[in-house]
Parts: C-alpha cells; structure tokens; sequence
C-alpha cells in the first residue's frame, strides 16, 4: 500500500489577517485528496509558542498564514531552513510582493502600467507629503505598505484628509504609500499557477458594494460578488493574461499568485495594482474559483500545488550548494 504524504497545513498566525486564514485553512484541509494525503493542520496561535514540532514531521508543507508574518517572506525563511518543500513562493517573491512600493518599481522596470505613487515614513514632512499629493491629483489612496486584504487603506479626497489617512496606515505600518486612484475604477483579478512556464486563468472581475474593495468588502457577510469570466472585450483579456505573465517572470512568482488590475471604465487605460503571493481559498475567494471555472476545482487545485512544491525542492536539491556538495 502506497504510503500517504503527509502535508502540514500552517494557518493562523499573528497578523491581522488570522480569520482569514481560518477560512482559507478550512478549505484546503478539505480539498487534500485522502487518497493521496494525510493532513497535518498547524495553527500558529495569535500568541503563544510556534507549533515548530509538527512541521518537521511532515512531507510538504502549505502555508497559508496570509499578511505579516506569513506572506512576507519570514515564514518562508523559516520553512527553507527546514529543508521543506513548501507550496507558494519563495522568501524574494513573498517579501518583495507585499512590499506595494518594491512591487511598483520592479513592475515598471518591466515595462507594466502602475498608478503613480510615492512612500512615506511618520517622521516624513507633513507639507512636502501634502505638496506631492497635490502632484499626483486627489483622489488618492494611502496605503500601508507592507499589509494585504485591504486593511489599513483610506479613499483621500481631499488634502484635509490625508493627514488622519497616514495615521490610520501607521497603525499598520511603519511605512505608507500614496498613489493616484484610478477614476471609474473596475477590479479585474487574473489567476497564476506554475514555477514557470505559468498556467493563467481569468481575468475575472470584482463589483465591489462600497466605493473601494476593502477588507469588508471582501470578507464582511456574503463578499463583493464576483463576474466571471470578466465582461470585457477578448484582446484586452488576452493583453492582462500577458502581463499577468510579465509581472510573474519579473517578481520570480513560484507556485501560485493572483495579479489584480484596475482599469478605467471609460478610457480603458489600465494599470497592475498588486500581486497576492498567497491568495484566500475562502468561500468568496476568487482565486480558487478561477480555476474552478477553468476546469480546475478544489482539490485538483490543492493537489496541483503540493506538486509544484514538490517539483521545485527537487530542482533545488540539485543546486550546488555553498559547501560545493
């Protein structure tokens, strides 16, 4: 009798985001194949000890501790010190990708479409802040930089706002981004899965209730509801599956990532907001339904990604390393 690989499914974690990863937990534990798998689930609680033990008991690990702490490139430094395969991307991509300013600038060196932005730290000069926002055109967003789900962001219509905006974002962060908000605003989200060559599926689009997709919006109640695929002319579908790609290769996306784009409603111009390194598999998530609807479902999905761990660990094995061994 073939002997089941036990996956280690790490969830919860410390940041602001441990609900969510709840959520996402709760699914991939679910959609592991019995015939093939057996579960390890590791909660890493909002305080207390790291559950270190039953990770070095397991085969492979899926981490899905979205925000700081777990998509940020820690946990993944950890996880590689333990000589574990491990679904998703690596301690670069993870790090650099919750990094919104870091993202922006690699992003436009590969010749992709970005909202202009600038960064801000609290000791930052007030009226200098005030000064380049006017540049940029109210609205704007702030953003802090190194948060996901949405939280901590404020809608700044005017220069009066945009004070209590960076210290909503400090709350978060000790570093914020400003940028101009795209007018008419529609969400589209394109789904990536491969260490390269990628798969791509989507783009599908987000119809948010509130005036931006907030963290409410995406996990308060029933979600945003979710058009899939997105109501939008083919080329343009094929040119965001593109950049998708682009923006993979250039942030040396492994595993799986979802890029979501904003486009202007009226001029049809567009730019890539962000990458998600680690994505929700929440019952409103749209990236797992992506691939649902591609022909990919639940634990096809679960199951493709192990393999992908599995593929690149293998690949790093054979690596010479430092030693020269």
């Amino acid at each position: 009798m073939k002997r089941l690989l036990k996956v280690a499914v790490v969830y919860g974690g410390r940041g602001s985001e441990h609900e969510v990863s709840l959520a996402s937990a709760r699914n991939v534990l679910a959609a592991l194949d019995p015939k093939r798998f057996r579960a390890i689930p590791v909660k890493i609680p909002k305080r207390g000890p790291f559950p270190q033990v039953a990770l070095t008991k397991a085969d492979v690990i899926f981490p899905i501790v979205h925000g700081t702490g777990g998509e940020d490139g820690a946990l993944q430094g950890y996880l590689e010190t333990l000589d574990k395969p491990y679904v998703g991307c690596g301690i670069y991509a993870s790090a650099v990708c919750l990094h919104k300013g870091a993202t922006k600038r690699i992003l436009r060196d590969a010749g992709i479409p970005v909202a202009e932005s600038f960064t801000v730290r609290p000791a930052s000069n007030a009226r200098e802040c005030v000064a380049e926002a006017k540049c940029l055109g109210y609205p704007v967003f702030v953003k802090p930089c190194r948060q996901g789900s949405s939280i901590g962001i404020t809608k700044v219509k005017r220069p009066g706002e945009l004070a209590a905006a960076l210290k909503e974002a400090f709350r978060w962060d000790n570093l914020a981004l400003i940028e101009r908000a795209m007018p008419n605003a529609r969400e589209l989200e394109v789904a990536v899965l491969g260490n390269g060559p990628y798969e791509i599926a989507g783009p599908g689009e987000i119809i948010p209730t509130g005036e931006f997709y907030d963290y409410q919006a995406k996990y308060g109640g029933d979600g945003s509801p979710m058009q899939i695929p997105a109501r939008i002319p083919e080329r343009l579908a094929e040119t965001l599956r593109t950049a998708a790609w682009t923006a993979a290769e250039a942030l040396e996306i492994e595993g799986l990532s979802r890029v979501d784009f904003l486009l202007d409603g009226q001029t049809g111009d567009w730019v890539l907001n962000e990458i998600n390194t680690l994505p929700g598999f929440t019952d409103i998530s749209m990236y797992p339904e992506l691939w649902r609807l591609a022909g990919l479902p639940g634990k096809k999905l679960v199951t493709r990604l192990i393999e992908l761990a599995l593929e690149r660990h293998r690949q790093q094995q054979n690596n010479v390393t430092a030693s020269g061994t």
